[in-house]
């Protein structure tokens, strides 16, 4: 005697009959409904970014962007400016990045469109300080405070000050070339040591500001002189600051 269907194929809705008394996350008919079943869980149908084809992919690599093959990626990365107005752009004193952004692509596009027709070795802007200091410059408060990835909340205002003043001890070792103030030594770690103490600074600022919050704190002393005065700093290599530290305690 036939039994009655009493489940619905997940895939093409056919009726069919299932064992009631089996658990079942999903149902189907077949293999082949099966197959196409777990390609779907596991997957999707998402449309390329250049051509519009509708194509699966695997959730483990679906992006905001997709495209259905090689050549359709390389035709949307392509920048909208020839060669010649780009090696022109970047003759006339432009960076990489400000290329990308007039010939609407990625900036790897635009260095490796230069290297191909640029045979000096590239690497030397690794020793233009200028360069070195804008890139500082741009970079500096991108990641501090609730912008980092990590940031859990400021503990107190000492904490959050040693945070602000990475910029600066960075900047400062860059413009004296990474150079000891006493041995002279360019090599290993480069310390920066405050001729007035760091603490004295923090306690001073607050002696001025007694009801500031950390909110306002990370604006205000960025302004305050001798936080960021640099003559008050100095490039030491590591030991060169641990003998100082011992000279300043026997005083």
């Amino acid at each position: 005697m036939a039994r009655k269907p009493n489940f619905i194929c997940e895939i093409c809705g056919k009726l069919i009959y299932r064992n009631p008394n089996i658990n079942r996350q999903h149902v189907t008919c077949s293999r082949e409904c099966k197959r196409k079943l777990i390609s779907l869980l596991h997957g999707n149908i998402v449309t390329c970014s250049w051509c519009g084809k509708n194509f699966y992919k695997k959730n483990s690599i679906i992006r905001n962007i997709n495209f259905c093959c090689d050549d359709c990626y390389r035709k949307y990365m392509a920048p909208i400016l020839s060669d010649d107005a780009i090696l022109k752009l970047h003759n006339s004193g432009l960076y990489d990045y400000e290329i990308a952004e007039l010939a609407n692509c990625a900036r790897s596009e635009i260095s490796k469109l230069i290297k191909k027709y640029i045979t000096q070795d590239r690497r030397d802007k690794i020793d233009d300080t200028n360069l070195r200091l804008r890139i500082s410059d741009t970079l500096k408060g991108r990641y501090t405070g609730c912008l980092n990835p990590v940031w859990t909340g400021h503990s107190n205002y000492n904490t959050l000050a040693r945070g602000l003043f990475s910029a600066i001890s960075s900047n400062v070792r860059l413009k004296r070339n990474f150079e000891c103030a006493f041995c002279g030594s360019k090599t290993g770690d480069k310390h920066v040591h405050h001729i007035k103490p760091f603490s004295i600074i923090i306690n001073e600022f607050l002696d001025l500001h007694p009801d500031i919050t950390l909110e306002d704190f990370s604006t205000e002393i960025l302004q305050y002189k001798d936080f960021i005065d640099e003559d008050n700093l100095l490039v030491l290599c590591k030991q060169c600051h641990i003998d100082l530290h011992k000279k300043l305690r026997q005083l």
